[in-house]
């Protein structure tokens, strides 16, 4: 199993204009140090700045490192906001092209343990039980014909997302529970709910 915000990420770079740009390969260039040197000093250039929708993409950004990109987690940088630079900008718009070249160039992929709906997807094959899910399956085999999903093989036992819907023996729920793209999720989400607690306290404190 796995979770996607495609159609989000398509909103976002059509929204900021981003769609059809030239990509690039990484989020951040690791040879670019930011830098409180880099935010505005001049009135004009500042409002040059408030100009640029620098808040909205970092918030939008932030939204996805949180929920499904953990790849752009560390390139999100929000303690510019308040007085971004142009240099602080072109980082985060590097993202963007980041992500429009990840939308075009990777196939959305399925991992699938049941031989038979693998075929409903990669043949011609129909059977009157199929006659229900009919439009959805199109649907399914349109996308896959395109090359935008692909169908890969995936053994029983390693499928993660049996762990949300499955009783499962605790060898195999150890398996998924402190392995894989599941302990990274979980992990990641434990370490947003500590950052979110230790901001809370640290705001309780300041008013206190």
């Amino acid at each position: 199993m796995s979770l996607s915000q495609q159609k989000y990420i398509e909103d976002t770079l059509v929204h900021f204009n981003v769609d059809g740009c030239k990509c690039v390969t990484k989020p951040q260039d690791p040879s670019i140090k930011l830098s409180n040197q880099m935010c505005p000093i001049i009135e004009e250039d500042k409002r040059t700045m408030q100009e640029v929708p620098y808040r909205e993409t970092v918030g939008r950004l932030k939204y996805l490192a949180g929920c499904t990109r953990p790849d752009i987690m560390n390139a999100v940088i929000q303690k510019y906001v308040g007085n971004p630079g142009w240099s602080h900008w072109i980082a985060v718009r590097r993202i963007l092209t980041y992500l429009a070249g990840f939308e075009q160039n990777y196939p959305t992929k399925i991992q699938e343990d049941n031989e038979s709906a693998k075929a409903l997807v990669s043949t011609n094959k129909y059977h009157s039980r199929t006659k229900h899910i009919d439009t959805v399956l199109h649907f399914i085999k349109d996308k896959y014909e395109n090359g935008k999903l692909l169908v890969v093989s995936c053994n029983s036992e390693d499928m993660v997302d049996d762990i949300f819907t499955k009783g499962l023996y605790k060898a195999l729920f150890d398996k998924h529970r402190y392995t894989g793209k599941f302990k990274m999720m979980l992990d990641l989400m434990i370490s947003q709910e500590t950052t979110t607690s230790d901001e809370d306290s640290r705001k309780q404190f300041e008013i206190s």
